[in-house]
């Protein structure tokens, strides 16, 4: 499925969690197998990011942000998500968020959908914050993410999540990957 808007994803997950209310899977769990920094060129970003299980339904993150170098909407950002039946088999693209640019992501979906629940947990930019100029310094500490949604939405299986960035539509340089896995 590939779309270029989360706003696109409230019909479907409505319908989703209409058909399979929360009770039915309520023993899925969620196992992090792994969080790797693939790429991060200095010279524009310096990150740091960890996710600790809590308990079964609550992961803490952790996280640093340096701007070495102004990141405007030239720095666009990405996710796909992929998944596999077992860990060691193909994996197939199963979502899929076109690139954003910094600043465009942060009037749109940071503003609707994270800045009030990073708020207490961080210094994280304002919304119109927009470049985020070089030099600043952003933190995240035990921000808690409940992913009861999340195990309930995803089918058993192997996923791994990777964020990319572009910039200029030359380079990469930041990329993260999550590999993860939901069971029953």
């Amino acid at each position: 499925m590939r779309s270029s808007s989360a706003r696109n994803l409230v019909v479907p997950v409505i319908i989703i969690l209409t058909i399979h209310p929360f009770e039915a899977q309520a023993e899925r769990k969620l196992r992090l197998h792994n969080l790797v920094k693939v790429e991060e060129d200095t010279e524009v970003v310096e990150t740091n990011l960890s996710i600790i299980e809590v308990d079964g339904n609550v992961f803490k993150i952790n996280g640093e942000l340096k701007i070495n170098s102004e990141v405007d909407d030239n720095f666009e950002m990405g996710v796909e998500v992929q998944r596999s039946e077992k860990h060691d088999w193909d994996y197939e693209s199963v979502f899929y968020v076109d690139k954003i640019g910094v600043c465009s992501f942060l009037n749109t979906y940071y503003k609707e959908f994270f800045y009030e629940r990073l708020e207490e947990y961080s210094n994280a930019p304002v919304p119109s914050t927009c470049p985020l100029p070089e030099g600043a310094h952003y933190h995240l500490k035990d921000y808690p993410l409940d992913v009861t949604l999340l195990k309930t939405l995803l089918k058993p299986g192997h996923y791994r999540i990777e964020f990319t960035s572009m910039l200029n539509n030359d380079f990469n340089p930041l990329i993260y990957l999550v590999e993860l896995e939901v069971y029953d």
